[in-house]
């Protein structure tokens, strides 16, 4: 008897030293290790569903899910009714995307535990796998109402309410968040985002800058603090932001081309050329790369490559007539300053249908006609011109009226 009760006792440590052993693998991530010795545990007897769950977590962080499952599938033969193993396969369906299957063993534990917080939050990771974003939000809500206060249960509120496209509820929620936890920085940088949306500027701003006052090296919000000063308009400081941004992330085509078009917008033609020249490397086929590299060659008066990138960009864009009129517009001043006159005729002709009060477009099919020494055409248009010019283009029209008007009344063609 008392040989009996020796052996159950040293039975019992081995098991209870195994799974410690166990348990050392696992906080240590050697799966491999962790695997060996649980499947070593599972064939002896006197094991718990404990055994069972963490070795199937050690084979589904190997990414062995189809062991994982079977191994839980050996527990519930044992363990039929054991809720901690129907969660682990539940989760192990979700990592292994398998999500309708996840859903079907999440529901079925949530029928018998509705407000339990981790089935809850599973069932949101499924829900917005399979992007039913209302599913989400309902579990949500039923997080919310276990404790309201959570900050961390709001905040994952407003971000599935901006999905929904439901900004104003986001809002709220967001706000709930900063309440719950003043320190929250990446609410802050939500509630910037959505009143972005709005384009309430300057309560973007606030909140941004909130979130980079507690978390002064997150530099995603440098970069959301750029981009509201890029929308609103503000280049100069937007580019501030960019360049840091851009040192974080020296191959962002995005962020080359926003910066590129801060320095554009200010006049820094050089510094804009080379950004741009830098998102070209990286992405050819943006039409709107094509488009401000060619008019960075066109501020740097290299007229040939300007009209080259944006009759490309034109090639490139999806149809769009508003685009289509700005290349348009951009191609009738580079064809004249290329001297490809007949091609500015034609361009400029097609600006005037659209913009008729311009009377630019008049200015430039005058001065294209004056150099192909089509002068009464070039009159026709000279004399259209409704407005007086600036001084120096009102001077060049007037000169040239007078060598045309000369050159007619000779050749008696008035």
């Amino acid at each position: 008897m008392k040989l009996a009760i020796a052996l159950i006792i040293i039975t019992s440590n081995i098991i209870f030293s195994q799974n410690d052993s166990l348990n050392y693998y696992l906080l240590n991530s050697d799966y491999d290790k962790a695997i060996v010795l649980g499947e070593k545990i599972i064939k002896k007897n006197n094991i718990n569903e404990k055994v069972y769950i963490k070795t199937a977590h050690a084979y589904s962080t190997n990414y062995n899910f189809s062991k994982a499952l079977n191994t839980l599938e050996k527990a519930e033969l044992l363990y039929p009714t054991n809720n901690n193993i129907l969660f682990s396969k539940a989760n192990i369906l979700y990592k292994s995307n398998r999500l309708n299957k996840s859903t079907t063993t999440i529901n079925n534990l949530l029928k018998a535990d509705s407000l339990n917080r981790k089935y809850l939050l599973l069932a949101m990771k499924i829900a917005n796998a399979k992007n039913k974003y209302k599913s989400s939000l309902k579990y949500n809500n039923k997080l919310l109402f276990t404790d309201s206060t959570n900050a961390v249960f709001n905040y994952m509120a407003g971000k599935t309410s901006v999905k929904l496209k439901q900004n104003k509820e986001a809002i709220l929620y967001f706000e709930k968040a900063i309440i719950y936890d003043s320190t929250y920085s990446d609410a802050y940088n939500w509630l910037a985002k959505v009143h972005d949306a709005y384009k309430n500027w300057d309560t973007s701003l606030y909140y941004i800058n909130m979130a980079i006052s507690i978390e002064p090296d997150n530099i995603i919000y440098y970069k959301q603090r750029a981009n509201t000063n890029y929308d609103r308009t503000h280049y100069f400081r937007a580019l501030i932001d960019f360049e840091k941004v851009l040192e974080a992330d020296t191959n962002s085509r995005k962020i080359s081309f926003q910066l590129g078009v801060c320095y554009q917008q200010i006049n820094k033609h050089d510094k804009a050329h080379k950004l741009f020249l830098k998102s070209y490397s990286i992405d050819s086929t943006n039409y709107k790369i094509n488009q401000y590299l060619g008019m960075s060659y066109y501020h740097l008066k290299q007229y040939d490559k300007a009209v080259h990138y944006i009759e490309t960009a034109q090639k490139l864009i999806q149809p769009d007539k508003n685009i289509e009129t700005v290349l348009q517009s951009q191609l009738a001043i580079n064809y004249f300053n290329n001297k490809q006159y007949n091609k500015a005729i034609e361009y400029n002709k097609i600006m005037k249908q659209k913009r008729s009060r311009n009377y630019w477009y008049n200015y430039y099919i005058a001065e294209s006609y004056y150099n192909l020494n089509n002068f009464r055409k070039a009159k026709k248009y000279y004399t259209s011109i409704d407005h007086t010019l600036p001084l120096e283009f009102e001077e060049n029209k007037n000169a040239h009226l007078i060598i045309i008007n000369e050159h007619l009344f000779l050749n008696n063609k008035n």
